[in-house]
């Protein structure tokens, strides 16, 4: 038998830890990637990989050394053996440190082009494929996945490379249970921590999951149909809410574990890859899965003895909690609107009885039903109101988020009580109590009007079958009135309130003059002289008398410094500064070059706050649009959630300047019984010299800064949109992209800014003339193509890595946008293509022929 060396050299004793293991190995790998680059056979490219895998996994080495012939068989047989505990070290360190993503290049690389097809199949089920199947599956697939999108030099080397990436994808994921793996991972990473995820953490799963449901769209055309998005998806939410439940079980039953910190980590998995599955269209396919598991469960919830199923019977199965919060997990609301929607219409296309759809909405939905409004906004509000659903799937809602009780007896009793309610002869006639009321009211102040009149009303506030009973009798019945109705005028005050006659407003000074509506505005103690400039202010600034050109600087400056607060009446203030807005438009749109140059320099200028800055910015985009006659309405209320869970900096603003502020505190909006927004203000310190503005203490600050940067960039996107197809474009286009390019704006942390990045990139697409593009590729021009390349690569980024899904939406739009330019770009090039080499001389002639060379002869 053949000797074994000893495995002392290669202990981590002689290091400084783990980080000196990972050093050994990284440099076990770069004398495996050496020799394989001097490699003449297979038989020496099979020894360097088995002289790491050795290291990591229990081989069969003599089964690798039967595939490749001498002097590689002895030195295969010969290699290094090492007990369990130190392969598991080598474990660790190699695919938690810098070796094994440097190896798996060399593996997805070289040698899966190369070589991987003349080594034969035992030793590449020994030593190449255990790199993927054995190791941690969060570092492989962040290895596989990303490797779809690369290619090849040659035809045939990229089809073995996608061929063999696909193989091992299917290998590690479908065959192996790769995403069960994920979850235990990710259940023992965290079992013993603090009970807090940390951003990087949180980040890492967020990534993975993106990976995991990517891989249907970055698969080729060709590729294997269990890579297919119904299979594949189908194969991942399997393994998925199995897992996790068993996760949950797992983590219940462990009495030392953090239990609130793994299943924080797995609910965060679970729910990002249900929501991105969603979010690709295969909710149908998540659902169908979803439906036989949870009947199931509340099957397992109720003992053989009873009948009916209560909260108590669900509460005490341990796996409950993981059904309680996967819905809550997914944190997109859009995916959970449609995975609820589908829900309904499978439930009721499966004929399940009423009691055991209630419970499946309320295992799933309860725990956020209760703390979320938008939650009980979705049933009470869209489902019932909106959406087309079967019958039964409304009278499930009702049943859960209305009633909130099960369909049995106590409902029953309710629905059957409420037609008698109706039909009774005892019911409250309130209205024709107080039509009679006021009737009589009427005769007290009237005496004079006949009786007659109050019964015509009478009868023709009446039903019809009351009617035609007391005309068959001859009279009319007459209802008492109390008393207190008789004297309700005696008994009020109301007509002792003062009140405005209708005249009142003659006494004001009508403002003839530009100068005199400054001079106006500039009065903050007189609100109802400011008040009357800005109810004037637009209709004579369009009447472009022959005094604007010289007065609108200093009329944009009053405008932009009166305090609207302090002069309109409480609830009134959105008026006088919808008057302001327009006021300050019909400047830009009358006198463009000097009301711009004046605003421009207030948006840069100490003297103004965030509010004003915001305004301005506003009402150039306003201005813009209306100059182009392209202005858009804005619809009143924008339905959807715009605060999402993974930008935590919308939720609550920064407290970042000015120093001296107060604390945030949230607002509610009046008027509205549901805000899918967050409105926060807080007191703000006023500035020094800086009269106009004292007034702007409160919810002026409301956001931040960066409002101000991502309402700026939408405007000079407005603006390219509003010159579109014209020459301009052209000149304007190369300084906007240099502005969205620099990283701390198309990379900022608040996903605001960069929704107006992906807009102002979006608009300088559909700016550019596709003839523009293809003179400036053809004159080469590198500051056109540059940019549109960068907005290729921004989009894409966005669309796979971004965590905010308007983001998301946003650059798959961009995308569509690109590709469009690209393609008549394309077809101008070609005609100017066809038209020059149409023009142009052969290029190979022997004699020139003249026309009419005869003639001139």
């Amino acid at each position: 038998m053949a000797s074994t060396r000893s495995s002392s050299a290669l202990s981590p004793a002689g290091g400084d830890g783990e980080t000196g293991l990972e050093a050994l190995a990284l440099a076990k790998v770069a004398e495996a990637a050496d020799a394989i680059a001097a490699a003449a056979s297979a038989g020496e490219v099979v020894r360097a990989i088995h002289a790491v895998a050795a290291l990591l996994f229990p081989v069969d080495s003599a089964a690798v050394a039967g595939t490749v012939e001498e002097p590689f068989r002895t030195q295969i047989i010969e290699a290094v053996n090492l007990s369990n505990d130190e392969r598991e070290s080598w474990r660790c360190a190699f695919y938690h440190g810098p070796a094994f993503p440097t190896m798996s290049k060399i593996l997805l690389g070289n040698i899966a082009v190369k070589w991987l097809w003349k080594v034969h199949a035992p030793a590449r089920n020994e030593i190449y494929d255990p790199f993927f199947v054995k190791g941690s599956p969060t570092e492989v697939i962040q290895a596989l996945v990303p490797a779809l999108s690369e290619k090849e030099d040659s035809k045939e080397d990229h089809w073995a490379f996608c061929l063999n990436l696909e193989r091992l994808l299917i290998l590690c994921l479908l065959d192996n249970k790769g995403v069960s793996q994920m979850l235990v991972e990710f259940t023992c990473c965290n079992k013993h921590g603090n009970g807090v995820l940390n951003p990087d953490k949180t980040m890492f799963i967020s990534r993975v999951a993106q990976l995991l449901a990517s891989v249907p769209d970055k698969a080729r055309l060709g590729a294997s149909a269990a890579l297919a998005s119904t299979s594949f998806f189908k194969d991942v939410v399997s393994q998925l809410l199995a897992g996790a439940e068993a996760a949950t079980v797992q983590l219940a039953a462990d009495k030392n574990a953090t239990e609130h910190c793994a299943l924080s980590s797995v609910f965060l998995f679970v729910g990002e890859v249900l929501s991105r599955v969603s979010r690709r269209g295969s909710t149908g396919i998540l659902v169908a899965e979803l439906i036989p598991r949870i009947r199931n469960h509340l099957h397992r919830c109720v003992p053989s003895d009873h009948k009916d199923i209560s909260p108590e019977m669900i509460q005490h199965v341990p796996q409950s909690q993981f059904w309680f919060n996967v819905v809550e997990a997914m944190r997109d609301q859009h995916s959970i609107e449609r995975l609820t929607e589908e829900l309904l219409r499978q439930l009721a296309s499966q004929h399940i009885s009423d009691e055991e759809a209630y419970w499946i909405l309320w295992t799933l939905f309860n725990q956020s039903f209760k703390r979320l409004i938008v939650m009980r906004s979705m049933f009470v509000d869209k489902f019932l109101l909106w959406k087309t659903f079967p019958l039964c799937c409304l009278r499930w809602i009702l049943q859960y988020a209305v009633f909130e009780c099960p369909s049995n007896s106590a409902t029953e009793t309710l629905m059957q009580r409420t037609p008698d309610f109706f039909e009774s002869e005892n019911k409250p006639k309130s209205r024709e109590n107080k039509r009679n009321a006021g009737e009589k009211r009427a005769k007290a102040i009237k005496p004079d009007v006949p009786d007659i009149r109050a019964k015509i009303v009478e009868i023709k506030s009446v039903d019809r079958d009351e009617m035609s009973d007391t005309v068959m009798n001859g009279q009319f019945e007459e209802e008492e009135c109390d008393e207190d109705s008789m004297n309700i005028d005696a008994s009020s005050d109301s007509s002792l309130e003062p009140y405005d006659l209708s005249d009142d407003d003659t006494d004001l000074q009508k403002n003839s003059h530009l100068s005199d509506l400054a001079a106006a505005l500039r009065k903050p103690d007189d609100p109802d002289g400011v008040e009357n400039a800005l109810n004037s202010a637009e209709k004579l600034v369009r009447a472009s008398p022959d005094e604007l050109c010289h007065n609108s600087g200093d009329l944009v400056r009053a405008l932009v410094h009166v305090c609207c607060s302090d002069l309109a009446m409480e609830g009134e203030e959105d008026s006088a500064e919808e008057k302001r807005q327009k006021a300050l438009i019909a400047l830009l749109v009358t006198c463009p070059f000097e009301s711009l140059d004046v605003l421009t320099k207030l948006l840069y200028s100490s003297s103004v706050d965030i509010s004003q800055r915001i305004l301005i910015i506003d009402v150039m985009t306003e201005a813009a649009q209306e100059l182009a006659e392209t202005k858009i309405l804005k619809t009143e209320q924008r339905h959807g959630n715009l605060i999402t869970d993974n930008s935590p900096s919308w939720l609550v603003p920064s407290n970042r300047e000015p120093s001296g502020a107060g604390p945030w505190r949230e607002v509610s909006e009046p008027g509205m019984l549901l805000s899918w927004s967050h409105r926060y203000e807080r007191e703000v310190p006023s500035r020094s010299g800086q009269d106009m503005t004292k007034g702007h203490t409160v919810s002026t600050c409301s956001i931040g800064t960066f409002v101000v940067l991502g309402k700026l960039i939408y405007m000079l996107g407005v603006c390219m949109k509003c010159v579109a197809m014209h020459p301009e474009a052209s000149a304007l286009a190369p300084a906007l992209l240099d502005m969205i390019r620099s990283r701390d704006v198309s990379q900022h942390a608040e996903a605001y800014v960069r929704r107006s990045v992906l807009f102002a990139a979006s608009c300088i697409l559909i700016s550019l003339h596709p003839s523009y593009v293809a003179s400036s590729l053809i004159e080469g021009n590198q500051d056109i193509s540059t940019g549109l390349e960068w907005i290729r690569t921004l989009a894409l980024q966005a669309a796979e890595a971004d965590p905010d899904t308007e983001c998301t939406s946003m650059a798959m739009t961009c995308l569509r946008l690109h590709s469009e330019m690209a393609l008549q770009t394309s077809r101008a090039l070609e005609s100017a293509d066809h038209s020059k080499t149409g023009r142009g001389l052969p290029t190979k002639l022997d004699s020139i022929i003249t026309p009419f060379g005869n003639v001139m002869k």
